[in-house]
């Protein structure tokens, strides 16, 4: 069975060109390649915007779209809740926020934004799918708890894993992830980068799958819409 998969940093659905907030650009964005399941990153909950998504930015697509929708908080930005998202075509059966842990040394000033995993369960045509949503930190020592997280919570098998690890290709972390998953731009045509949108030169965003899922194509499309460009594939699911 083939499923469309998108991940994308909205920058809290944020548009580029006006640096306003433009739910109308992301929907018809998300619109034309029409994906099956859908990871977003940098996105609000309720409170930020009462006005045009008074139950959170999330759900706000959701509905415009014609998804299920699950939001997962990391944090508090301006006391709103903010973190990670996930839409789907299909049934959203159950979905937990998995906490990613604070470094335990504050080196200097530097600031760490809390952050978290979403792992949620799709049903896809009675074919359970597990589904990983996260946006790791800026530093190093965010970055390895996040990956040593994310790799401790995967299951063996039928599993994506979407999101920004802020980490280009050739960072050695992701080694440590490609024991248990498979790097879906590796049907790049040549390498693809996502930010910033105007004019990309780092590859922050992922797609990867469990190992017995095959991949038919994938893309970073020339975009505009965020600071991040979108991150597309197709890949094919096993029967059951």
């Amino acid at each position: 069975m083939k499923l469309k998969l998108m991940t994308f940093n909205t920058q809290h659905c944020k548009n580029y060109n006006t640096n306003k907030i433009d739910y109308d650009s992301i929907t018809i964005l998300i619109k034309k390649y029409s994906p099956d399941i859908i990871g977003l990153n940098e996105i609000y909950g309720k409170g930020f915007d009462k006005k045009n998504a008074p139950d959170g930015q999330a759900a706000k697509l959701a509905s415009e779209l014609g998804y299920y929708y699950y939001f997962g908080v990391a944090t508090k930005l301006w006391f709103k809740p903010y973190g990670n998202a996930l839409l789907s075509k299909y049934p959203i059966l159950n979905a937990e926020v998995i906490k990613i842990p604070y470094p335990l040394l504050k080196r200097g000033n530097m600031y760490y934004e809390r952050r978290s995993i979403i792992k949620a369960t799709v049903n896809v045509d009675n074919n359970p799918l597990t589904v990983f949503i996260s946006h790791f930190g800026l530093n190093g020592d965010e970055q390895e708890n996040a990956f040593n997280t994310m790799i401790e919570s995967l299951p063996n098998n039928n599993f994506i894993i979407m999101g920004d690890f802020n980490v280009d290709y050739d960072n050695s972390q992701l080694t440590k992830l490609y024991e248990k998953a498979s790097d879906t731009s590796e049907f790049f045509t040549t390498r693809k980068f996502t930010w910033p949108s105007d004019n990309p030169w780092v590859k922050y965003d992922y797609i990867l799958t469990s190992k017995d899922i095959e991949t038919n194509y994938a893309d970073i499309p020339n975009e505009i819409v965020s600071d991040h460009r979108p991150y597309i594939c197709e890949i094919e699911l096993n029967s059951k």
